[in-house]
């Protein structure tokens, strides 16, 4: 039978030969005459013409021009399922009958489904039912169902209500092997998420990350240390860009990259028994803490007589993560200053051997003894504070789950409540695809074929204002968790003003009820990939939601949600960065490109500064400030017996 079909760019009508072979014979072959054939036939001949057509012929004709487009609406119009054709209202009311995923599923399926989701009432419905009902920016556009739909789609592409689906997409890699002498990088994330700092040596580079910039990573700053460098400290939240540095032979050092110099320097710090393992930095004053197996040594700059001041507050528990915990909006004073620490998991590496390689034969050779807490006797492990002030992310020791949670008003200092569990998925150790787990068995699982594993680096994103973002690493494995505002921030008390926000500091306050111990709740988590030798991990939870996998043969890792990403033909980008501050894109013609510090390196902005050398000393005396040497304060024994924070201390 004859039938039509394109050839050359033209629409043709094929005849098969008495031998079999197809004859073409072209319908016009003036410019314009296929175009506008429809117009000059009769509508009973081209109704012929087109009957012979099969569907996808007619799908074909309909995009030539306008005038084939309804003329074959008229002749051949297409017909679909009665489904398609549904009246909005009852699609309306099977959507309300469906959960948020399946919600989000079928609203998919075609232009008029889609359209038939647009209700203001549906998205807000769907949006509550994963936990978005206190959503500040939700409330405040809650009439345009546009901006709800699209939030929903986002949500549920970060794996929101469980569903264990996340459309993170390795996209990138960069390559900071050459920065390295020897066949490992050391990689430290800031406490803030927002810069990363390389250690090699004597030296640290200082990049920060920008999802926004071409290169991912911007470079900021090279400092020389007059030793090598075991551990490294840096917040930005209060706009202070300074770095702490714990060096080898217990010294330190505070430096100030906007005015590139050495701030402070100190030694003989904690104890020659005791040497110091942890280092933090302050990010709203002028402070910095040590912290060693016995205890916590804090130093910090007089504000009116401007003298160097030390205090030392004894633990029972070795301080192998310490860290500044942010104010409290509403609560706590600029002068207040409120420290955490914990110790490493038992059966956990220490972090500076894990990240520094440092052996017993190293002057930090007691890093590694015999007091180390057993799981029966911490409460936690390995705390990490989020940028609300508030809250903690930490290991459980019984389950080795991690756990979001805050001070327990009962259990004294060294207790922290369990508001939030973390539920990875089942990554066995064939590194098969997880399976999604249940909040009981991670808890009470007891096969030894189905051990849970535990996180051993972890990190949140600053922006909290849609929920906390999470991503933690398993063994390698990387697992993303989205924790909703209702979860994260608390149900709000309705006998209270519910939801406000401070424009001021960017934050929402919600006055919510007191929590229980029953009103815990699960997360589970997305798997996103998984990454050899992972040591590090930082998440950017603004809208350019990205996660950055830091790795010890100096690659780290780029997630991101890119549409292009599912493609088969999809590249992805490599850039190898040097020590010279070049950045060679391998997808391109490795062509340099120098990365220099400048205004958009720093939110603040107006710096204008290189990088440059610091000048040489001796080590063996530290800097003065405006002429006053160092005064020691001896030391003083904490009256509350802290054993993980030194809590409410003014200076």
């Amino acid at each position: 039978m004859p039938h039509w079909q394109g050839v050359n760019g033209k629409f043709v009508r094929a005849a098969e030969s008495p031998l079999g072979e197809a004859n073409y014979f072209e319908l016009g072959s003036t410019p314009g005459s296929l175009t506008t054939l429809p117009e000059r036939l009769p509508e009973q001949v081209f109704r012929h013409i087109v009957s012979f057509l099969d569907f996808s012929d007619v799908l074909v004709a309909r995009r030539i021009s306008k005038a084939w487009w309804h003329a074959l609406r008229r002749a051949r119009p297409l017909k679909f399922p009665a489904v398609y054709h549904m009246p909005v209202e009852l699609l309306q009311q099977i959507f309300f009958l469906l959960t948020p995923e399946g919600f989000n599923n079928a609203r998919r399926t075609c232009k008029d489904w889609y359209v038939s989701s647009l209700d203001i009432r549906l998205q807000r419905k769907n949006l509550d039912e994963i936990g978005f009902s206190t959503d500040l920016l939700i409330q405040q556009r809650s009439d345009n169902p546009v901006y709800l739909s699209r939030r929903l789609a986002r949500e549920f592409s970060l794996g929101a209500g469980g569903s264990g689906k996340c459309d993170l997409r390795y996209t990138a890699t960069l390559d900071f092997s050459e920065l390295s002498s020897t066949s490992s990088v050391h990689f430290t994330v800031s406490t803030c998420g927002s810069h990363a700092l390389i250690c090699e040596g004597c030296v640290v580079y200082v990049y920060r990350l920008k999802p926004s910039s071409p290169d991912l990573m911007d470079f900021v700053a090279c400092i020389v240390c007059p030793r090598r460098v075991l551990a490294v400290s840096m917040d930005t939240s209060s706009k202070r860009y300074s770095v702490a540095i714990l060096l080898d032979g217990r010294m330190g050092l505070v430096h100030d990259i906007v005015e590139q110099e050495a701030k402070c320097t100190y030694t003989d710090l904690c104890s020659e028994d005791d040497p110091p393992r942890s280092i933090a930095i302050c990010p709203q004053r002028r402070c910095v803490a040590f912290g060693c197996q016995g205890g916590i040594e804090l130093h910090w700059v007089d504000a009116l007589t401007g003298q160097d001041l030390n205090r030392w507050f004894p633990l029972t528990a070795p301080t192998d993560y310490l860290y500044f915990l942010p104010p409290r909006h509403g609560i706590d004073s600029a002068k207040k200053l409120r420290l955490i620490s914990s110790s490493v998991h038992p059966e956990e590496i220490n972090p500076l051997i894990r990240r520094f390689g440092v052996n017993r034969r190293a002057s930090v050779a007691y890093w590694a003894t015999t007091s180390e807490p057993r799981i029966g006797q911490s409460d936690h492990f390995q705390a990490v504070p989020l940028s609300d002030g508030y809250n903690v992310l930490f290991i459980d020791p019984t389950s080795g789950h991690l756990c979001v949670g805050s001070d327990a008003p009962l259990g004294g200092p060294t207790k922290l409540l369990r508001k939030i569990w973390l539920i990875p998925p089942e990554v066995l150790n064939s590194r098969d695809l997880p399976l999604i787990g249940t909040l009981d068995f991670w808890i009470r699982a007891t096969n030894a074929y189905f051990t849970p594993i535990r996180p051993s680096v972890y990190a949140s994103g600053a922006d909290t204002q849609h929920g906390l973002r999470v991503v933690a690493g398993y063994n390698g494995h990387i697992v993303f968790f989205s924790v909703p505002p209702d979860q994260f921030f608390g149900i709000p008390d309705h006998n209270s003003n519910g939801v406000q926000y401070d424009g001021t500091s960017n934050s929402i306050i919600i006055k919510k009820k007191p929590f229980l111990p029953e009103d815990a709740v699960s997360i589970h988590g997305s798997y996103i990939g998984t990454v050899d030798g992972l040591i590090d991990l930082a998440v950017h939870s603004g809208p350019e939601i990205t996660v950055y996998a830091f790795s010890f043969d100096g690659s780290v890792k780029i997630f991101q949600l890119n549409a292009d990403a599912h493609k088969d033909d999809f590249q992805i980008r490599r850039k190898v960065f040097t020590e010279t501050g070049e950045v060679f894109d391998e997808n391109s013609a490795n062509t340099p490109c120098m990365m220099e510090a400048s205004e958009s390196s720093f939110e603040n902005g107006g710096l204008g500064w290189y990088a440059r050398e610091l000048p040489t000393w001796d080590g063996n005396q530290s800097e003065t400030r405006n002429g006053s040497s160092r005064r020691k304060v001896p030391r003083k024994s904490s009256t509350g017996g802290l054993e993980y924070a030194v809590d409410e201390m003014s200076i």
